[in-house]
């Protein structure tokens, strides 16, 4: 069911643009070729975007789905000087070996045909004036040595030579292996609609290919039948105690984990696609601030089928549950107040994750309606209210913060353990009962710090709360 509602939030998510199509991806382009529609640069030199960081603006960009192991494959209206120009980035690096000097130019060669044949292509099919002059721009730099913009030389006396490029404004500025792009009548090929189009119809067919050499079968996640199913699924990134660069969330590394002769993941098959939808949802959740929630090594994700202000109102409560924001939430469902969103079959899911090295655990998974999700929340802060919450100067978070409910529980923050904040969010959100054990760790924090602070301690309104909240469910479990 998990990966079934991730797959489900991909598509809507791809939809209202929260998450990239799996045609474009976001990279960095520094340099841009202004063109006419008569293929001949407009202005003096190439204009640069703004450096938000080194390597210039993030676009969405076409992306490719060949693989670049074997060299020659280029991307579709911006890539490197190579597939570009044809040009050795490091001009003044000779290979010695005949062979991989021979190899190099060769898979150069390849990738700067790879560049201009897939324009040719799309120019073909769509006739579009802007691929016109591009196309004739390449004609026009091929009767020279080089473009009239590029030239390698040395900047400033002392340094070596590099390739320098000559800006808009008249300037020279060193060339760093930067991508470059086309402007046309100042528009950015890429954010044509024609043209995005153009390359959705040519991902799809490259996907194809790439999954007609996979091995066919049912998928575990949509249910269809005979599709190209996915040996390896990419990794996830930004868990609390995986590795920094992702971990697995199916993955099959040992011959103890496989079945029937299987190998990697086809002893979990599903499809390319839904490997796509779940992985990107849940690097996106794991991302967004709205819809996550880390405490420790937990993160706690949760997400609406519908609507973005669910997610936005729970995070609200979990994190800055103050006065006024329980004073309205605890009226608005029984009034109809305009602090809630519609929520007529609205459907809650939420998972629990945390990281063990390479591999994604999942501590807790849930789905509900939005309606059960409010009133167990409801019963939550009902369950945790000991006093009129007041407010001191020196509160900077609302003491039924769920990070703070966890801290409580013991010395330092790090001595967290994960199933703690998971045991609490489904308190507040399934109406589960808090284990006791959490209580006799409450205690020893209030006798300690008690014996330690004196009556200081006792400000500490999240550990009496907590405790309520602890023992009155377990007594009305016995009840």
């Amino acid at each position: 069911m998990l990966l079934q509602a991730l797959n489900e939030f991909y598509g809507r998510a791809t939809r209202d643009g929260l998450i990239q199509e799996a045609a474009f991806t976001g990279k960095y382009i520094r340099w841009n070729i202004p063109l006419k529609l008569d293929g001949s640069l407009e202005g003096i030199g190439l204009t640069e975007n703004p450096k938000i960081i080194n390597g210039g603006r993030l676009f969405s960009l076409p992306k490719t789905e060949r693989k670049k192991v074997a060299g020659g494959v280029a991307e579709f209206l911006w890539d490197s000087l190579e597939a570009v120009f044809c040009l050795n980035p490091d001009f003044d690096s000779v290979e010695p070996n005949e062979r991989k000097l021979a190899s190099q130019i060769a898979n150069r060669k390849a990738k700067f045909d790879d560049f201009w044949r897939q324009i040719e292509e799309a120019f073909t099919e769509t006739n579009s004036p802007m691929l016109k002059a591009v196309l004739q721009f390449r004609d026009n730099f091929q009767s020279l040595e080089t473009p009239e913009f590029l030239r390698w030389a040395v900047l400033k006396e002392g340094e070596n030579p590099c390739w320098l490029i000559k800006t808009a404004n008249g300037t020279q500025e060193k060339f760093k292996t930067e991508n470059f792009t086309f402007q046309v009548n100042g528009e950015f090929l890429f954010e044509n609609e024609e043209l995005r189009q153009f390359w959705r119809k040519s991902f799809a067919d490259e996907r194809s290919s790439s999954e007609g050499e996979s091995k066919k079968g049912l998928c575990l996640v949509s249910g269809k039948s005979d599709v190209a199913i996915s040996a390896s699924h990419p990794k996830i990134k930004g868990v609390p105690g995986a590795l920094a660069m992702g971990a697995s969330l199916i993955s099959f590394d040992k011959d103890s984990f496989r079945s029937y002769g299987l190998e990697k993941n086809y002893n979990s098959p599903v499809s390319f696609s839904a490997v796509e939808s779940y992985v990107n949802s849940l690097n996106y959740l794991l991302s967004s601030q709205r819809n996550r929630l880390k405490i420790g090594d937990t993160s706690l994700l949760y997400w609406a089928n519908k609507s973005d202000d669910v997610p936005d109102m729970f995070a609200q409560l979990f994190e800055q549950p103050d006065e006024k924001t329980l004073e309205n939430f605890m009226k608005a469902p029984f009034r109809g107040d305009d602090f809630l969103p519609e929520i007529e079959g609205e459907q809650f899911f939420s998972v629990t994750l945390g990281g063990n090295a390479g591999r994604v655990v999942v501590r807790n998974w849930m789905q509900m309606t939005v309606s059960d999700a409010i009133k167990n929340f409801d019963k939550w802060f009902e369950d945790l209210q000991i006093i009129k919450m007041r407010s001191h100067d020196n509160d900077k978070i609302p003491p039924f913060n769920l990070f703070l409910l966890a801290r409580a529980t013991v010395r330092d923050a790090k001595d967290l353990r994960p199933e703690v904040p998971t045991q609490l969010y489904r308190a507040a959100l399934e109406n589960h009962k808090p284990s006791l054990l959490l209580a006799k760790g409450l205690l020893d924090r209030i006798a300690v710090d008690l014996a330690k602070d004196g009556k200081k301690s006792l400000t500490n309104l999240s550990r009496f709360a907590l405790l309520k909240l602890i023992i009155n469910r377990n007594e009305k479990e016995k009840s």
